[in-house]
């Protein structure tokens, strides 16, 4: 027992000394309004493959470079159809997925942004690009995934019910999308 409680007590003080030692690699800093944030409401934050940090607010959608805050459309990128942004993905051909509470977009560049008919009034509360490269979009109306250039709503043949509140979207490692809804 004196042995066992010994190996125990060992592992447990080296988690701590690494746990240490990892957290002085880190650096931290809040930012606030005060910052040039325009929002301290962020509904979701992720960072794009160039290192920029892309922060859906609820006074729109926020890019950070390290320096500077600014908000889609104060340089004359084309508007959004909706302010609120729930959700931001960046996706593998480095174009940026936006969930609004309005509908969805994609933008290609500055000067280019794609907005689909098929979720124009939808709430986009999640957002997903699955192994193969698909999107998925959950909403407060249900799933829908991009299939080629097809947007298809997923239901009752998938095993999911009509018009569910979709919460999050994950993938696991072997390629199964977990739906989290409200009940």
């Amino acid at each position: 027992m004196r042995c066992l409680l010994a190996v125990v007590a060992t592992v447990w003080i080296g988690g701590l000394q690494a746990a240490a030692a990892e957290r002085a690699t880190w650096a931290s800093r809040a930012y606030h309004a005060a910052d040039g944030l325009p929002s301290n409401v962020i509904n979701d934050i992720t960072q794009d493959l160039e290192g920029f940090l892309w922060l859906a607010t609820d006074v729109g959608l926020v890019r950070f470079d390290g320096y500077q805050f600014e908000t889609w459309g104060g340089a004359g990128e084309p508007a959004l159809p909706a302010v609120w942004a729930e959700t931001v993905l960046p996706s593998r051909d480095r174009s940026l997925w936006v969930g609004l509470g309005r509908g969805l977009c994609q933008i290609l560049s500055t000067r280019a942004v794609r907005c689909p008919d098929e979720l124009r009034d939808a709430f986009i509360t999640s957002l997903l690009e699955d192994r193969d490269g698909r999107i998925w979009v959950g909403s407060r109306r249900g799933v829908t995934r991009l299939a080629g250039d097809r947007w298809q709503p997923l239901g009752a043949d998938e095993g999911l019910p009509a018009q569910v509140n979709v919460l999050s979207l994950r993938e696991t490692r072997d390629g199964a999308v977990w739906v989290s809804t409200a009940a």
